[in-house]
């Protein structure tokens, strides 16, 4: 079970598979497989099983299950997402319950590096040293013994890395622009401005206030303008202020032109529904003429640099794509505390 996955490329299944002496699986996101000529590759050559992001997929469980009464490996990154940021997101619990089932042993695996060389809201491979290691073994014996809680405790703090480290030998330089950075900083600190933040080259800038800085060769923020020098900080800083604007009464209203709404199949297929603007609300989701309650929206997360998926309370499964790219993860975070929010004054 690999931590800290800060890559999307397929190169980590094929270094494994060359070192392992025996047949391992890996769970790999649906989307990469509805190209014919990947899924073949994928399945036939990576023993690759589909899972679906944004949605529960007891299909994907089962196919673990099956894989490891069989003998075989499975590999899997226990956070189910790339990182946007460099910090690793904490597993869910049902994680630990197929561990708990699975009565195998399980091998933690921290990554470190892989962030810096390829930041998942960046196109381009920055040049840099990733580092792989064994951080744990656990027995099926010891895994009996344990609660879910126990088994999740043990995996996290094996594989958490907070931040990552900043590169301070000149060697280590990043030779990427800035180019993208505005997937995750969708927030401006300065004026508060949703999806107002543009780059070019190493410059940052907010289209609504003025403010700008610059991304240097160290991976950091330099500014007179934006007080957050790492992306880590401002990122924890603008999901603060998306709860602060969830639990309170104000009107919101997050809009993106131009966007697809596509239905996912189970054969993998995408299917148009409509196109338009799309729109969150307190209280809806909605892409051109189509538009969902959230409380319908049962679960949300994203692929790629952002592209957002969503499953609902009818057993629908949904994709939202366009030419021109939008601030998904801004969607999932707001729709995420959103719900929160409203968990919270139920429970009150």
């Amino acid at each position: 079970m690999p931590g800290s996955r800060q890559s999307h490329e397929l190169f980590d299944p094929l270094i494994l598979i060359a070192l392992s002496s025996k047949p391992v699986g890996f769970v790999a996101g649906e989307h990469l497989f509805r190209n014919p000529f990947n899924a073949w590759v994928l399945t036939r050559l990576m023993g690759c099983i589909p899972y679906t992001k944004g949605r529960q997929d007891a299909r994907a469980t089962y196919a673990i299950m099956k894989r490891i009464r069989k003998g075989q490996s499975v590999c899997l990154f226990g956070e189910g997402n790339i990182t946007y940021d460099g910090a690793t997101e904490p597993l869910h619990p049902t994680i630990g319950k197929l561990v708990k089932r699975l009565r195998c042993t399980v091998v933690t695996v921290q990554i470190k590096g892989a962030y810096r060389m390829k930041p998942r809201w960046s196109s381009w491979f920055c040049r840099g040293r990733v580092q792989c290691r064994v951080a744990g073994v656990y027995t099926p014996d010891w895994l009996e013994k344990q609660t879910v809680e126990g088994v999740i405790g043990a995996v996290n703090r094996d594989l958490y890395t907070e931040e990552p480290s900043p590169q301070e030998r000149p060697e280590n330089e990043y030779h990427c622009s800035a180019k993208g950075i505005w997937h995750i900083l969708y927030t401006c600190p300065v004026c508060g401005g949703l999806a107002t933040i543009r780059s070019k080259q190493r410059r940052l800038m907010c289209v609504r206030c003025g403010a700008v800085g610059r991304w240097t060769e160290h991976g950091k923020i330099k500014s007179d303008d934006f007080r957050f020098e790492t992306l880590y900080g401002w990122n924890r800083w603008q999901q603060g202020y998306l709860r602060t604007m969830a639990e309170g009464n104000d009107a919101i209203c997050i809009r993106s032109p131009d966007v697809r709404l596509l239905r996912l199949m189970p054969n993998h297929k995408c299917q148009k529904i409509t196109q338009g603007t799309l729109s969150l609300t307190r209280e809806h989701l909605s892409c051109g003429t189509l538009q969902f309650k959230l409380r319908e929206i049962v679960q949300m997360d994203t692929r790629n640099k952002g592209v957002l998926l969503f499953s609902t309370n009818k057993g629908e499964y949904y994709e939202l794509a366009s030419a021109r790219e939008y601030p998904g993860l801004l969607y999932k975070t707001m729709f995420e505390q959103l719900k929160q929010a409203k968990t919270h004054m139920s429970a009150e």
